[in-house]
């Protein structure tokens, strides 16, 4: 009978990566068949593989057939070895494969997994090692989509590694690293499963998350979750209050979407100081444009400051959801050229007002306007500035340091606000064509 004795020590970090197999001596006796003696050595209590992985399911096989197979549960009482054999092996080669499982019955989805090969033959020894590396192929970070933060409030994520068949893999916490894009605008957790976000100021942010414990020398690297962005916002787009279309879509908030012919609003709480000047910034973004035939997307969307009330809403379609509402001033973002209403083209930012009248999207109303802006259309973020002071509006696009607009405007002029204040927010509209229209954040600071 042939003897054969494979010693496996095991330093088996969190799903036992970095596991480095020791050497395996192969003596042969003479017979036809043989014996393969498997000893697991498993790390001390501070080693995180006690929290994650509880048993190694070990097989044995040849031809591609299983011909045995062992469970290693982890030891107890202050153990640190457990000892497996395989009985009647052939004179072959044998292939031996190692999974790492999170529970003491080798059930569940496997941590780890490494192979080796062993020849069972007469008349020597041979020497083998197995490496048992992560089975994590990807990390999903939820909430996917999670909602806007305004400074000195916190949230939760979640990181849950999964296997290239999308099965959770049960990690120890400790694994997974964490890291922000500006940790002055929101800090998080360095590690852990749930890691909690800090919102500090106003700004945006992308985070992800990297598994971190994985064998290098199986080729393997660190696996990152796909960038998630968060928005810290002075303006909780949470407490906005939504009319029409309008509705809060995770993190976003979406004035409307790809319905023909309808128009969302979404305002301010409570009226805000706006005659003394302003500041404004927000981040929008248009996406799925259709029908229209050649020129599909429509039609906008709009910044709006109002005196007439917390629920106003205006048209759709060409009336961008502000056409109709009186005491107001709107900042529209026009994507349809409606010939009709003298727009100049299909992509163009103009100012409408009508002081104590209903506003329209008619471009008679316009008091100034440009098309020498990006596209509007294009499925980017946008972000975009706005400065009052008394006197000057200035209209800032993905440049800061460059506005598209600077008009002459005294609002205490125009309109004869209550007080000085008015309802701040975003209107948009769709008509025969249509598109989604999404406010990603928004500040407002009244002067």
């Amino acid at each position: 009978m042939k003897n054969i004795l494979f010693l496996l020590t095991c330093g088996i970090a969190v799903l036992c990566t970095g596991c480095g197999g020791s050497n395996a001596g192969l003596r042969n006796t003479g017979s036809q068949s043989g014996k393969i003696k498997i000893t697991f050595t498993w790390p001390s209590n501070s080693r995180i593989i006690p929290i994650s992985a509880n048993s190694i399911v070990v097989t044995a096989n040849a031809n591609d057939a299983k011909l045995q197979s062992v469970t290693i549960p982890r030891p107890t009482n202050g153990q640190t070895s457990a000892t497996a054999s395989f009985d009647q092996l052939p004179a072959t080669t044998i292939k031996i494969i190692a999974e790492a499982f999170p529970t003491a019955d080798g059930s569940g989805q496997a941590q780890a997994y490494g192979t080796t090969s062993v020849d069972v033959m007469s008349g020597g020894t041979s020497q083998a090692s197995l490496t048992m590396g992560s089975t994590v192929a990807k990390v999903i970070v939820t909430p996917s989509s999670p909602p806007s933060l305004i400074p000195g409030t916190n949230a939760q994520l979640t990181a849950t590694p999964q296997d290239a068949s999308g099965n959770t893999i049960l990690v120890a916490s400790s694994t997974v690293q964490w890291t922000t894009s500006d940790a002055s605008v929101l800090s998080i957790d360095a590690s852990g499963i749930t890691p909690t976000v800090h919102a500090l100021k106003t700004g945006s942010v992308t985070i992800k998350a990297t598994f971190t414990e994985v064998e290098g020398s199986l080729g393997q690297v660190p696996v990152s979750s796909i960038p998630l962005t968060l928005y810290v916002t002075s303006v909780n787009l949470e407490g906005m209050n939504c009319v029409g279309s309008s509705a809060l879509l995770g993190h976003k908030l979406r004035l409307v979407d790809t319905s023909t012919f309808s128009a969302g609003a979404a305002w301010s709480p409570t009226s805000l100081d706006v005659y003394n000047g302003f500041d404004a910034s927000f981040a929008f973004q248009i996406t799925n444009p259709g029908g229209g035939g050649a020129t599909p997307g429509a039609d906008g969307l709009a910044f709006v400051i109002q005196g007439e009330s917390a629920n106003a809403l205006g048209g759709s379609a060409q009336e961008i959801g502000y056409g109709g509402i009186s005491d107001s001033l709107a900042v529209e973002f026009d994507t349809y050229e409606n010939d009709d209403y003298g727009d100049p083209d299909k992509n163009h930012i103009s100012v409408h007002t009508n002081g104590a009248g209903q506003n329209s999207g008619d471009e008679a109303l316009s008091i100034g306007r440009t098309s020498d802006i990006p596209d509007l259309q294009d499925g980017k973020v946008h972000n975009v500035t706005l400065s009052y002071t008394v006197g000057h509006l200035k209209v800032f696009i993905d440049d800061a340091s460059k506005p598209v607009l600077d008009l002459n405007v005294v609002l205490s002029n125009i309109l004869p606000l209550a007080n000085g204040k008015a309802w701040v927010g975003f209107t948009a509209g769709t008509g025969s064509s249509y598109q989604n229209a999404d406010v990603l954040s928004f500040e407002f600071q009244s002067h």
